[in-house]
Parts: C-alpha cells; structure tokens; sequence
C-alpha cells in the first residue's frame, strides 16, 4: 500500500479463502532515511487499512491514518470507497481460453 506523500508499507499475514475482511496496520517507531520536510511538514505516524470483501463481487476499504501537520497539530484522516469488479483480469481470460 502506498500512503501519502511517498511513504510505503508492506504489510504481509495469514487469511483464509473464506475471510470476508482483512486489516493491515502500521506505527510508526523511529524517525526514516526521508527528506526532513517531509517529517517535519505532514508524517503519517499511525496507519490502518480494513478491506471488506462483498458478495456482490466489490470491495469497501476503509483508511484510517493519524497524521502529524506541522509540529504540533494532529489529526485523523479516514478515506472509504468501494470497488467493483466488472471484467476478469486479462490474465485469467486468457488461461481460461488455454492460450
């Protein structure tokens, strides 16, 4: 996942076929190798992503950051949307075709 301002995270974890939501979360513990504008400037200290599966073959995530602005001055941020599917990957057609 990608958060703001070209921050990474990787984020690895077990679930089952089954799971209909998965959740990956990260703090952050010490200062990074970023540019110190960047640190000092906007820095995400917290972050969590959830991802709900639907049976109608969308998904809902749901992101939740604490942010740090500036020196002083935290706050929560929260994005949510949902995605649909509407076609196969073309890899999958083309497996299913026996290509």
């Amino acid at each position: 996942m990608t958060i703001s301002r070209g921050q990474v995270l990787l984020a690895s974890g077990i679930a089952k076929l089954d799971d209909k939501t998965i959740s990956g979360a990260a703090t952050r513990a010490t200062a990074s190798a970023r540019p110190s504008f960047l640190d000092e400037a906007f820095r995400a200290t917290h972050y969590r992503c959830d991802i709900t599966f639907n049976d109608d073959d969308s998904w809902t995530y749901l992101l939740q950051k604490l942010v740090v602005k500036g020196a002083q001055h935290p706050f929560n941020h929260h994005d949510t949307n949902m995605l649909k599917r509407v076609a196969a990957p073309a890899i999958l057609n083309e497996r299913a075709k026996g290509a």
